[in-house]
């Protein structure tokens, strides 16, 4: 989870959300995008994460 919201980060950046090829991205690639980002929102205080963490089976890395 630590590095999905590292990747996350990276594509929501300025300089990458520019770029030519990132505005190309399908559709499908773009609802992924989106359905990862409503999984590490820190709305409700990252609820949606905070659920995703209790259903898998660890060793997990959370996000700190």
């Amino acid at each position: 989870y630590h590095t999905l919201m590292a990747v996350l980060s990276g594509l929501n950046n300025s300089a990458v959300a520019r770029m030519t090829l990132t505005k190309k991205m399908t559709k499908s690639y773009r609802e992924v995008q989106k359905d990862l980002e409503s999984t590490m929102s820190m709305e409700g205080g990252f609820r949606n994460y905070q659920q995703c963490v209790r259903q898998i089976i660890p060793p997990c890395i959370p996000y700190m």
